[in-house]
């Protein structure tokens, strides 16, 4: 019934996510009905995603067609200029959930060239989303975790596609851009489905480099990129690339014996993306804001440990709440900002 219904949900998300709520609202159950729409097709995509033995036949497939249709879209979406398709060259610093780790390269900010691209009219969203993502991410549509690429890989939003306007036009404030939508390939990881699931569910957290937080905290309104639009972002030659370290909570359940999609999150190491730090603090905070910092302090410990990085877990942990409520209940440049920020750092 569940693959069914998955199947009804794709056919018309919003107006069956409308109809539940009017459901849930008049029998007075209290479920979020955008969530476990959400819930379903992720179970759904988990069930009918090929077996990992399967799913290396058809990688090499995939791939290629997927570079096709890269290539023809930026094209497309060009000015008439030629533009170069991005095939990103190695995979340092990754999160691995096998028994390969691969280490970290210093703390900075890295930058990573690409193609210039215009487009006639905003960031591009629908079908397009994901293959913009894709040609963003240095990991390409791989999962970032297990850097699979298969059906079971999904595109998700780091910044809830739930935002409100209200909110949306409150974190662009605080983050320089003339408007944000959570509809950006800026705003989205690659993971498989039930990583994907287990994060939704609070059991994964990314986090940013500790000193990349703490100039966040001791400054105002920071631009993203040095851009007003994440239009113009996009349009850059250079997009930077930013380091984020995974954690588990540690309450995330053990994986069963012989499941489909092994999965070692004890395995701890660094992640490249694009999606911009304030995203992710943005989604860390929403986090935190619900299930308290303790959960994921002891993992982020042992990760700084590991890397002889001298920071506390629990205020790196803190300080990306207070950013997190910053964003989103005071008004930048204000003197409760000011405020706010003497006190934190003073701890």
């Amino acid at each position: 019934m569940a693959l069914n219904a998955a199947m009804k949900l794709k056919e018309n998300k919003e107006m069956w996510v409308k109809a539940l709520e009017v459901f849930y609202e008049r029998i007075h159950l209290q479920v979020d009905a955008s969530s476990f729409v959400e819930d379903v097709l992720t179970l759904s995509d988990v069930w009918t995603a090929p077996p990992p033995g399967e799913a290396q036949l058809i990688m090499k497939e995939e791939k290629e067609q997927a570079a096709e249709e890269a290539s023809s879209l930026l094209d497309t979406v060009s000015t008439g200029e030629a533009v170069t398709s991005k095939h990103p060259k190695g995979m340092p610093g990754c999160f691995v959930l096998s028994s390969a780790l691969m280490g970290p390269r210093g703390l900075e900010m890295e930058k990573r060239s690409k193609p210039k691209a215009h487009r006639a009219e905003g960031e591009p969203c629908g079908s397009n989303l994901k293959l913009f993502a894709a040609y963003l991410a240095p990991t390409g549509s791989r999962c970032l975790l297990s850097l699979q690429e298969d059906k079971s890989v999904q595109g998700c939003h780091v910044v809830p596609r739930r935002t409100d306007d209200d909110t949306c036009a409150q974190v662009a404030a605080w983050w320089g851009l003339d408007e944000f939508d959570v509809d950006s390939p800026f705003n989205i990881f690659f993971l498989r489905a039930d990583i994907h699931c287990l994060w939704d569910q609070g059991y994964l957290m990314f986090v940013p480099e500790p000193h990349i937080i703490k100039d966040y905290l001791a400054g105002s309104v920071v631009p993203i990129g040095g851009a007003s639009s994440l239009a113009e972002l996009f349009a850059a030659s250079d997009v930077p690339v930013y380091r984020y370290c995974v954690v588990a909570h540690r309450d995330l359940p053990e994986t069963e014996e012989n499941a489909a999609f092994p999965r070692d999150v004890k395995t701890l190491a660094y992640v490249e993306s694009p999606v911009p730090p304030q995203f992710v603090i943005y989604n860390a905070g929403l986090m935190l804001s619900k299930s308290g910092l303790d959960g994921f302090e002891m993992a982020l410990d042992v990760f700084y440990k590991r890397h002889g990085i001298n920071y506390e877990a629990i205020d790196i942990l803190q300080h990306m709440l207070t950013l997190f409520q910053r964003y989103t209940t005071i008004k930048p440049d204000g003197p409760n900002v000011r405020l706010a920020t003497k006190r934190v750092l003073s701890l």
